[in-house]
């Protein structure tokens, strides 16, 4: 048999073919990250995220600490319904929890603010 005839033998398989099924022993897929578009983002995400660049231009820093996300959040009449002392730990750990629900090492703003709304971060009156 030539080399001709091994070609002609080997026909592409359909799509549906080359997908292996699902392995019983493979990791669930990581939930959707809840990333937005500029133009799809809420009034309040686009003000957090120009204070958050403002804080970082007036202080010359690239990488905030979370104490300073939280100063920048509270500045924008911002608290949880829980005031403790140990409320950047539990923020830090809602945070982790969701890079390893979402496999993102590095959330973006937006992101971080989510995460803060649903700890009960709001405007007080």
């Amino acid at each position: 048999m030539g080399p001709l005839a091994v070609l002609n033998q080997r026909r592409p398989q359909p799509p549906s073919a080359m997908t292996s099924k699902p392995s019983e022993n493979q990791p669930p897929k990581a939930a959707k990250a809840m990333v937005s578009k500029p133009d799809e983002m809420e009034n309040e995400v686009v003000e957090f995220i120009s204070a958050i660049d403002e804080f970082k231009r007036r202080n010359m820093v690239k990488h905030l600490p979370l104490g300073s996300v939280l100063e920048v959040v509270r500045g924008l009449g911002y608290a949880s319904g829980v005031r403790s002392k140990d409320d950047e730990q539990r923020v830090q750990k809602a945070i982790d929890d969701y890079r390893e629900t979402h496999s993102r090492l590095f959330p973006n703003w937006s992101e971080v603010w989510h995460v803060l709304r649903e700890l009960g971060y709001q405007r007080s009156a």
